[in-house]
């Protein structure tokens, strides 16, 4: 093969190999919420320490898409549910959260909105088994924002993840005799990790892990 042949051709290929490596990528909000739809398990972890529960959490996406007639925007929506292994029927915690890129000098930075649902959520329990369709009766205004308890992510480029937490006190909780919450998250490929905890107005802990955060490894991936 001629020279300036083989070297034409060696061209092609990269300019080939770029147009693949520079191509559509998924939004920075779809990335966040690839790693939390799905089924997780803290079984692992409360076999190694009897001072983290078995707690299961199942994550499905709602109002998918710009168009749905919901009108949900650009913004990822996931409806989340977590209980005790031994008490499925009974969540203790159901959520909608509402992951989106922020933008300006925030660009790059993913902000996962909470919400509880102003009705009671008990007609919800289990809809992730079959893709939440009760929720796409519904829609937004049907949900109260949980004001000042939103996560901020940031890429962690040597593990390939996100982590974040809520700010300060800005999460008000009057759980158990709590004046605020604080969630801390790291999100990994098959791995959430989450620790929520709740602070009297002395800065004492009064409910949550007190160790460490639970550690969820994905059982299977939702759909």
């Amino acid at each position: 093969m001629r020279p300036l042949h083989a070297a034409f051709l060696a061209l092609i290929a990269l300019a080939c190999t770029a147009c693949v490596a520079t191509g559509p990528q998924p939004s920075k909000a779809e990335a966040v919420a690839e790693l939390l739809i799905g089924d997780f398990s803290s079984a692992e972890q409360a076999k190694l320490d009897p001072e983290f529960r078995e707690v299961v959490l199942h994550a499905r996406r709602i109002w998918a898409g710009p168009d749905h007639p919901k009108g949900t925007g650009d913004a990822v929506w996931l409806y989340v549910e977590q209980a005790m292994a031994e008490a499925q029927d009974k969540p203790y915690r159901q959520r909608v959260y509402r992951i989106a890129e922020l933008g300006g000098v925030r660009a790059g930075t993913v902000r996962s909105e909470v919400f509880e649902f102003k009705d009671g959520a008990e007609r919800f329990v289990n809809c992730w088994q079959d893709g939440c369709a009760a929720i796409e009766s519904i829609g937004p205004d049907a949900l109260t924002p949980r004001e000042g308890c939103a996560i901020e992510l940031t890429r962690d480029g040597a593990t390939g993840g996100w982590t974040g937490s809520t700010h300060a006190q800005d999460c008000v909780s009057t759980l158990r005799g709590a004046s605020w919450a604080s969630s801390e998250v790291v999100l990994l490929p098959g791995v959430l990790e989450t620790w929520d905890r709740g602070f009297d107005a002395a800065g004492k802990q009064v409910w949550g892990a007190v160790k460490g955060p639970y550690r969820f490894v994905r059982l299977d991936k939702g759909t």
